[in-house]
């Protein structure tokens, strides 16, 4: 009990303004912060689910959830998604990198914004651009539509899978056709041209990157899906303490539209991201100072796994052992290996790895480095 209790002490005494300041001490870094317009034309569902406009509905969403998937959850038509949207990026690229032609576009997942790949805190730590750059290759990444800097429409009819998928794809295609940066006025960073692109994801951005590997089997030359695994566990946890977005105490979503929803507590961050005693206090600290939203639209999109029968390149699911919400909080004999290598059959070199000792948001455990060295080994040997 006095251990617990120290613990809430001690996260209680760092403030948001103490744990990091953004880009404190990075000016340097090859990197450049800029916002990409990105037009999307794909097709949504109507789904038959009540309205978010309140914590009350946002938590009888969450309940409801289970149902709403099943016999209860209809979808009365197709929403024509015809629009640009503004998404904000960050590119990095090495100085005299070995790889620098090779670029990995990094999705996050929901409760993070692009700031899960590269946080202000110990980069060293827990930063996987950082970790790229010094293995030389180029990084993007990218606040997903709906959270971060990006736009932030409609959170029940627009921001859906189809959409993610898209934007993520008209990514890839700028970057190949050296068109990623075409926005920026006065560029000073030297981009190189890209002859291959790897697609790099975490739980929510894991499923979309495999959305991308079904619709645009030859859009990349590999992939990582990290923060997602197929196992026996009867359902997924939902988030934990989500409530309505604009009348959470963090005024950064005081403007969000209807239908964001957002962690409220601390405590909901860790159960669902940090395995215990395998992360730092100022880790758990940052993440909750630096939480971002899940729009409901997206949520009511999960679907049942879908095969990338036409995808041809490398894949590796990098997945955490104490996973709480794909494993319900353990993942060690209960991974469908042979149901997830059916889902991609043609993929090379497929490998499944658990990360030893860390939760769900693996790039904030203490144990991260070790997260990043095996995908970067991984993505070399195959020849990336």
């Amino acid at each position: 009990m006095a251990s617990i209790v120290a613990l809430t002490l001690s996260l209680l005494a760092l403030s948001c303004s103490s744990i990091a300041t953004p880009l404190q001490g990075r000016t340097q870094r090859p990197c450049v912060d800029f916002e990409i317009p990105v037009a999307v034309d794909a097709i949504n569902a109507d789904y038959d689910a009540p309205r978010v406009s309140s914590t009350p509905e946002a938590v009888n969403f969450v309940l409801s959830r289970e149902a709403w998937n099943k016999a209860n959850l209809t979808n009365k038509g197709a929403i024509h998604v015809q629009k640009t949207f503004k998404i904000s990026a960050r590119l990095c690229v090495p100085e005299k990198g070995a790889k620098s032609d090779i670029l990995q576009i990094a999705t996050h997942g929901g409760g993070f914004s692009k700031t899960y790949w590269d946080p202000e805190l110990k980069p060293e730590k827990y930063s996987y651009v950082e970790a790229a750059l010094a293995a030389g290759y180029s990084a993007l990444i990218y606040d997903r539509l709906g959270t971060g800097e990006s736009d932030k429409p409609d959170a029940h009819d627009i921001v859906q899978f189809p959409p993610q998928i898209e934007i993520l794809n008209q990514l890839v295609v700028a970057a190949r056709a050296g068109k990623l940066t075409s926005s920026i006025k006065h560029l000073t960073l030297a981009v190189p041209k890209f002859n291959k692109v790897v697609a790099v994801g975490h739980s929510i951005g894991s499923i979309l990157t495999s959305g991308l590997l079904i619709k645009y089997p030859t859009a990349v030359d590999g992939a990582v899906l990290t923060g997602y695994l197929l196992t026996t566990q009867a359902k997924s946890d939902p988030p934990q303490g989500l409530e309505f977005a604009r009348t959470n105490s963090n005024e950064r979503f005081r403007n969000n539209p209807i239908g964001y929803v957002v962690q409220g507590a601390e405590s909901d961050i860790q159960h669902d991201f940090f395995h215990y005693a395998n992360f730092e206090l100022d880790a758990l600290a940052y993440a909750a100072c630096n939480k971002d939203t899940f729009a409901v639209g997206e949520l009511l999109s999960f679907a049942k796994p879908v095969a990338a029968a036409q995808y041809t390149g490398p894949l590796i699911f990098s997945g955490a052992e104490f996973d709480q919400l794909f494993c319900s909080g353990y993942c060690p004999g209960t991974i469908e290996e042979s149901f997830m290598r059916s889902l991609y059959p043609q993929a090379k070199n497929f490998q499944i790895h658990l990360q030893p000792g860390s939760g769900h948001g693996l790039t904030l455990h203490t144990n991260a480095t070790g997260h990043f060295q095996t995908i970067l080994r991984y993505l070399g040997a195959n020849g990336l």
